[in-house]
């Protein structure tokens, strides 16, 4: 599947864009996304980079109340920011089936609204993108 998706010169992408309401409504408060561009595979093999991670601080921790994950995923983690850090407890953690594409809106739970420290995003579109 790599290979054949790998030749398509397309570019894959997970995103999650974190809102001030419930629903996924009110603001955009924020977003990141992980990438993963089948021609860079090609050229930079095994460096190529399928995740991305950001802390959030100011309005970026204090707004969010839910989170709408949409893309090619295969795994995503938001950080409560009392333990701030990827694997902590109370974090959200989500799988994806990467064969398929996602488009789910997460309420955060009581202990994660308004009051995120930030988020870990793994794109799912070949197989050297693995789950951390």
């Amino acid at each position: 599947r790599a290979a054949a998706n790998a030749s398509s010169g397309r570019q894959c992408e997970c995103r999650a864009e974190f809102y001030s309401g419930a629903n996924c409504g009110g603001n955009l408060v924020t977003h990141l996304q992980a990438r993963d561009n089948f021609d860079t595979a090609e050229l930079w093999g095994a460096y190529k980079i399928c995740s991305s991670a950001e802390r959030f601080t100011g309005s970026r921790e204090n707004d969010p109340n839910s989170v709408r994950i949409t893309g090619t995923c295969l795994y995503v983690e938001i950080y409560d920011e009392d333990g701030g850090h990827f694997g902590y407890e109370d974090n959200v953690k989500r799988d994806f089936d990467p064969s398929s594409r996602t488009n789910e809106c997460i309420n955060l739970p009581y202990d994660l609204q308004e009051d995120v420290g930030g988020v870990w995003i793994t794109s799912g579109c070949t197989s050297r993108c693995s789950k951390p």
